[in-house]
C-alpha cells in the first residue's frame, strides 16, 4: 500500500549557532542542513533580521514496529547520523563491521571536517593525521588491514574526550566574576571521570576564535567513592583527589544524570573485577574451598562460577569461595580502589546488620499451609515427646563418631571423595601412644557435641553416624554421607553447586536414601544439623533447609529408633509461635506422620513440584471428577494418599463407609481406568503420567456394594449413584441374558427406562418419551419385542409412575431401588482372556459383588462358575516377561481341598484389590456382630 501522507506540519527543528547539537543520552547527532535557507525565509516572513525561529517540540517519532511514516527530505531540515560515543568498561572490538564503523568515523572526524572536531585537541589531530599520511589512509580507505583500524581506534580511546559523554558544568570560582570566555565540562568515559576547562581566545590577525583545552583533572572510576561525592539540587561538590589537591564544587542540571553514568560504570567494573577484598575470614577444611583472612586481597579468576560463588587464588592456593566475604575492587589493587572497598564493606556490614534478636533468614516464598490440617498434626497431650529425653544432643552421644575434628576427608587425584576414613597426623599418633598406655581413645566433650548438631559452615570430614570402616559397605556409605552433607550444604548455598541444579541435588539425596537405608538417619542429621541455630551469610539457607526438610519426609521413613528424636525436633518447631519456620515445622512433622504408616513416596519428584515447595507452595488443587461427569476441586499436598481423598470426599458427601469407594484413574489406554489403591500417593500417579505426556482424569466412585449407605446429603448422593448405575444398565451389565423374558422386559425394563427419563426432570410428557424411547433402553434388548408391545408396556405403566414420582430426585431413588432388585447389581465386572479350569472354554467375564465371584459368559453374561468369599483361599498376581501376559491365580476350595485357577488378565491389581476389600468388609461385619454378641 502507499505510504501515509506526512503530518500537515513540517518537523521544526530550533537552529544553533553551531551546525551540529548532540543530545549525549542518546549518542545521536542532529544536523540542521540549509540553515541559512531557514534564516532567510524566517527574516522574509516575519520582516525583522533578529527574530529568532519560533521554539517547537521535537517530534516524537513512532517506536519500532509499530506505525511510522516517510517524511520527504524537503519538509525535514535534518539528518540523523549515528556516532560511536563511549565504549563500555572492559569493551572488546571483534565485530569487523563495528571496527570498521568506528575507524571511519575517526578518520571522517580528523580529515573530513574544515574545523576541527570539537572532541579533537589541535595536538590530538595533528598527531592523528601525521600517521594517517604515514599509512596512506584517507576517507573511504579500503586498503586498510584490521590491525591497522584496532590501532587507530586503540589511539583514539587515549585522547582526552573524544570517547565520552560530556555534560556542561559551572565551577564554582568562590565569589569570582564568570569568564564567558570559559567553560567546564565534565567528561565520563571508558578510563574515568574528568573535569576539562576549554578557553576560546580571539586571534586578531585572523578573526577568528582559537580554542585551547586542557584538564582540570581526571580520576579512574576505582578511586571515586560517591558516597564522598555530593550530589544535591544540581551541584556536585568532588572532594580532592588527593592531600596536594583540593576539591571542585559544580553545577549542572544533569547532576544526576552524571551520578547515574558514574555508578553504571562502576556497577560493570565490579562485575568485571580480577581483585577483591576480603571483608571477613574464611577458614574451611575442604580442599575445593579457599580459606583466607579478613582484609587481604584475593585475586579472582575468569571461572565461570555459580550465583553466589567466586574462585580465585590467594597465597598461591586456589579454591571457591562465598561471595558474601569479599567486595569486588574495581580497576587495579591501588590503595585508593582498596581504601574504597574496604569503605563500601563497612557500608554493608552495617546495613545488613542483624536484629538484637538473631539472624533470621529470609524465606524464599510464604509458606501455605491453609491445606494442612493442623489440629491433625499438631501433638497434643501424651503424643509431644519430652525434649530433653529426645534431643538430638542425646542421639548424637550415643550414634554419632566421636571426635570429628580428628578425621580426614580423603579425596583422589580428580577431587571426588574417596570414602577412606583417616585420622589427621598428629591425632592419629596421640591415638596410637594413648592405645599402648591402655588409655581410652579420644572422646568429644559436650562442646564439641554441640557442635555436631549445629551449623557449620564447613564441610565434614566422616560421616556423622557409625558405619564399620573397615569393610568396603563401610567406606561405601562413609562416602555416600560426605557426598550427601555436601548436596545438604549445595541446596542451602552455602557450597558451590558446581553445575547441579536443585531438581539433581534433590534426586541424587532421595535415590541414596531408598537405595541404601542405612543413609536415611544421616540425611536427616545432615538437615537438622544445618537448620540448627544457623548462622549462614546466606539470607535464605535456612528457610531452604527447611524446604528440604519438607520433600524429604515426604520420602524418607527414618528408623524407628531416630524416629522420636527427629519428630520431637520437628515439634520443638512446630509447636512454638516464636518460631519463624513454625510454618515448615507443621508441614514436616505432617509428612512424617503419612510417610511412617504408608512408608514414603516412591517416585521423585518433578521440577515444578520442587519449585513449587521452594515458593513455599505446599497444596495443589486436584481436579476429581464424579459420576455424571461432575468436578470437585479438592487441595492436596505432597502426602495426599488415595485413601485420604476419599475419606475427604465421603465427610463432603456425609457418608460413613469410605471402604466402599475409590479412586480410578483414566488414560486413552484404559477403557475403565485403574483403580488406584488407597495406600497410593497422588501425586505418585500423577507425575508418572505427566512424565509420560498422557492425558488423565482421576474419577471418584463406589467400588463394593456391600452395606446400605446413609447419607447426611441425600439429593447430592442420590443423584451420584444414578448417574454411576445408569451407563451399566444401558450397557446391559446388571442382567442375565438368559432370565430376561418378554414379560419381564415388558415390566421391569420398561419401568426403569421410564425413571430414567423421570430422573432427567426435562419432560414428562408421554408423546415425548414415545419419540425417543430406543435412547431409554439397554442396546441389546430393543429389538426383544416389537414397537407396538413396547408401546403398549410403557403406556400401561406411565400414568401411575408419573403420579408418584413427580420429582427427578424421587424418580432416581426409586430407579436405584429397583436396579438393587437386577442379578448383576453391585457387581463389579473384568474381562478374562482365558482360565485354567476346564469347565469354562475360551474367554470368559469374573463378577466380584456381595454374592462372591461368579465366572460369566462374555455375551450373555449366564453364570457358569460360582464362589463364595468363604471359598477364596488366597489371590496372587504374577507375569511372564517372556510373553508379556499377566495373570491371576485365585486359591478356591477350603483348608481341606484347594485348586488353583488361573486367570489370565490385565486387571488383576483391580481384582485382587476389589475380592480383599470384601474379605475385608466381611471380616469387620463378623468381629462387630460378635462385639455387639458379647456387650
Amino acid at each position: 500500500p502507499p505510504p501515509p501522507p506526512p503530518p500537515s506540519a513540517p518537523i521544526q527543528i530550533r537552529p544553533k549557532k553551531e551546525n551540529a547539537a548532540l543530545r549525549p543520552e542518546s549518542g545521536i547527532m542532529l544536523t540542521t542542513k540549509d540553515t541559512k535557507s531557514h534564516t532567510k525565509d524566517n527574516k522574509s516572513k516575519n520582516n525583522t533580521a533578529d527574530r529568532s525561529p519560533v521554539r517547537k517540540p521535537l517530534t516524537q517519532f513512532p517506536a519500532i514496529g509499530g506505525e511510522a511514516f516517510s517524511y520527504e527530505p524537503k519538509l525535514v531540515p535534518f539528518v540523523l547520523m549515528l556516532r560511536k560515543e563511549m565504549f563500555a568498561p572492559n569493551e572488546k572490538l571483534e565485530n569487523p563491521l563495528v571496527i570498521d564503523l568506528i575507524f571511519q568515523q575517526i578518520v571522517s572526524d580528523v580529515l573530513g571536517r574544515k574545523i576541527r572536531h570539537p572532541r579533537v585537541t589541535e595536538k590530538e589531530n595533528s598527531v592523528m593525521r601525521t600517521l594517517f599520511e604515514s599509512k596512506g589512509i584517507i576517507i573511504g580507505s579500503k586498503s586498510t588491514t584490521t590491525n591497522e583500524k584496532i590501532e587507530i581506534v586503540e589511539r583514539a580511546k587515549g585522547w582526552t574526550s573524544y570517547f565520552t559523554r560530556s555534560y556542561a558544568v559551572r565551577v564554582d570560582l568562590k565569589n569570582k566574576e564568570a569568564d564567558p570566555n570559559v567553560r567546564h565540562i565534565v567528561s565520563i568515559g571508558h578510563s574515568g571521570v574528568g573535569l576539562t576547562k576549554k578557553v576560546r581566545t580571539l586571534v586578531t590577525q585572523t578573526g577568528k576564535w582559537k580554542f585551547d583545552t586542557s584538564i582540570v583533572f581526571k580520576v579512574p572510576f576505582s578511586e571515586v567513592n560517591l558516597e564522598k561525592w555530593k550530589f544535591a539540587n544540581n551541584r556536585i561538590d568532588i572532594p580532592p583527589a588527593d592531600k596536594k589537591s583540593a576539591g571542585y564544587t559544580v553545577f549542572s542540571r544533569s547532576a544526576t544524570h552524571i551520578k547515574m553514568a558514574i555508578e553504571g560504570y562502576q556497577m560493570v567494573l565490579e562485575r568485571d573485577a580480577r581483585y577483591a577484598l576480603t571483608s571477613k575470614g574464611y577458614n574451611v577444611r575442604d580442599a575445593t574451598l579457599l580459606s583466607f583472612p579478613a582484609g587481604v586481597v584475593v585475586a579472582l579468576a575468569d571461572k565461570n562460577t555459580e550465583k553466589g560463588w567466586l574462585y580465585g587464588t590467594y597465597d598461591g592456593r586456589t579454591g571457591s569461595f562465598p561471595s558474601d566475604y569479599v567486595v569486588r575492587i574495581m580497576g587495579e589493587p591501588t590503595a585508593n580502589a582498596i581504601e574504597n572497598a574496604r569503605s563500601a564493606s563497612t557500608r554493608d556490614h552495617v546495613s545488613a546488620s542483624p536484629t538484637p534478636q538473631g539472624i533470621r533468614s529470609d524465606s524464599p516464598g510464604p509458606a501455605d499451609v491453609k491445606g494442612v490440617p493442623v489440629n491433625d498434626v499438631l501433638p497434643t497431650g501424651d503424643d509431644i515427646l519430652p525434649r530433653n529425653k529426645y534431643s538430638m544432643m542425646q542421639f548424637a552421644k550415643e550414634r554419632f563418631r566421636s571426635g570429628q575434628d580428628s578425621y580426614e576427608m580423603r579425596r583422589s587425584a580428580n577431587g571426588s571423595i574417596r570414602g577412606t576414613v583417616a585420622l589427621r597426623g598428629s591425632i592419629a599418633e596421640k591415638k596410637e601412644k594413648a592405645g599402648k598406655k591402655g588409655k581410652k581413645g579420644l572422646d568429644w566433650s559436650w562442646s564439641e557435641l554441640a557442635n555436631l548438631v549445629k551449623f557449620s559452615r564447613d564441610v565434614m570430614q566422616v560421616s556423622l553416624l557409625k558405619f564399620d570402616d573397615g569393610s568396603e559397605e563401610g567406606k561405601l556409605l562413609n562416602k555416600l554421607a560426605l557426598e550427601c552433607y555436601q548436596d545438604t550444604m549445595r541446596f542451602m548455598g552455602d557450597y558451590p553447586a558446581k553445575g547441579k541444579t536443585e531438581i539433581d541435588i534433590v534426586h541424587k539425596l532421595l535415590l541414596s536414601g531408598i537405595k541404601y537405608t542405612e543413609l536415611k538417619d544421616e540425611i536427616y542429621c545432615h538437615i537438622v544439623k544445618q537448620t540448627t541455630n544457623n548462622r549462614s551469610d546466606r539470607a535464605e539457607s535456612c528457610a531452604r533447609g527447611w524446604r528440604l526438610m519438607v520433600i524429604v519426609t515426604a520420602f524418607h521413613r527414618p528408623s524407628d529408633y531416630f524416629e522420636k528424636f527427629l519428630r520431637a525436633y520437628l515439634q520443638g518447631t512446630a509447636l512454638d509461635n516464636k518460631r519463624e519456620f513454625q510454618d515448615q515445622g507443621i508441614i514436616a512433622l505432617r509428612n512424617l506422620k503419612q510417610t511412617m504408616k504408608l512408608a514414603g513416596r516412591r517416585m521423585l519428584p518433578d521440577v515444578h513440584e520442587i519449585s513449587a515447595i521452594l515458593a513455599g507452595k505446599y497444596t495443589k488443587i486436584q481436579k476429581l471428577y464424579l459420576p455424571g461427569e461432575r468436578t470437585k476441586s479438592i487441595k492436596i499436598s505432597a502426602v495426599t494418599s488415595v485413601g485420604d481423598v476419599v475419606r475427604q470426599l465421603c465427610t463432603r458427601l456425609g457418608v460413613d463407609t469410605p471402604g466402599e469407594y475409590g479412586v480410578y484413574v483414566l488414560t486413552v489406554h484404559s477403557e475403565f481406568g485403574t483403580l488406584l489403591q488407597a495406600k497410593d500417593y497422588i501425586l505418585d500417579t500423577t507425575t508418572i503420567l505427566e512424565k509420560r505426556k498422557m492425558p488423565y482424569k482421576l474419577h471418584f466412585r463406589k467400588v463394593l456394594w456391600f452395606s446400605n449407605t446413609v447419607s447426611s446429603n441425600v439429593t447430592f448422593y442420590t443423584s451420584m449413584m444414578f448417574d454411576q448405575v445408569w451407563p451399566d444398565f444401558m450397557a446391559a451389565r446388571l442382567l442375565i441374558a438368559a432370565d430376561t423374558s418378554k414379560e419381564y422386559l415388558s415390566t421391569t425394563i420398561v419401568r426403569l427406562a421410564i425413571l430414567g427419563f423421570f430422573a432427567e426432570g426435562t419432560n414428562r410428557e408421554l408423546d415425548a418419551f414415545l419419540r425417543v424411547m430406543p435412547d431409554y433402553l439397554p442396546a441389546v434388548h430393543r429389538s426383544a419385542l416389537p414397537v407396538d408391545e413396547w408401546k403398549t408396556a410403557v403406556e400401561g405403566q406411565w400414568p401411575a409412575l408419573a403420579e408418584v414420582y413427580a420429582s427427578p430426585i424421587e424418580a432416581q431413588r426409586e430407579f436405584l431401588v429397583e436396579a438393587s432388585k437386577l442379578p448383576l447389581f453391585g457387581a463389579r465386572i473384568f474381562a478374562l482372556d482365558s482360565i485354567s479350569d476346564k469347565r469354562v472354554r475360551g474367554p470368559c467375564s469374573i463378577a466380584i459383588s456381595r454374592d462372591g465371584l461368579a465366572f460369566l459368559h462374555p455375551v450373555t453374561n449366564a453364570k457358569l462358575l460360582s464362589y463364595s468369599f468363604n471359598e477364596v483361599v488366597s489371590t496372587r498376581r504374577l507375569g511372564s516377561r517372556a510373553s508379556g501376559k499377566h495373570y491371576v491365580d485365585l486359591k478356591l476350595g477350603n483348608l481341606m481341598v484347594q485348586r488353583v485357577t488361573r486367570c489370565e488378565t490385565r486387571q488383576g491389581t483391580e481384582i485382587t484389590a476389589i475380592i480383599s476389600s470384601y474379605v475385608a468388609a466381611f471380616v469387620e461385619q463378623s468381629h462387630q456382630r460378635n462385639t455387639a454378641t458379647i456387650y
